[in-house]
């Protein structure tokens, strides 16, 4: 071979550290991508229920959304008939 080439033993064990980094990362790269997709799904629940249609027990000829009470209220949604509810 050639004068300066780098010893076989301490070739294969750098390319060994290399391919255990590569995995490492990957496996991390895909855990932060899975928390991610999972921060996306739990942002796009809470739209669904921003949108949310409701009557308000203080008017209830009136219907609204849940974003209208945002900061501004806290809401109990109460689903059911007034035998059901009491």
């Amino acid at each position: 071979g050639y004068v300066d080439a780098m010893p076989m033993d301490e070739a294969l064990q750098s390319c060994a550290i290399n391919a255990v980094s590569v995995a490492v990362c990957a496996g991390l790269a895909w855990r932060d991508y899975q928390a991610g997709e999972a921060n996306l799904a739990r942002i796009a629940k809470g739209g669904a229920l921003a949108r949310l249609s409701v009557v308000p027990a203080s008017m209830p000829n009136t219907r609204t959304t849940l974003t209208e009470y945002r900061r501004t209220a806290r809401v109990l949604i109460a689903a059911g008939g007034k035998d059901y509810i009491s």
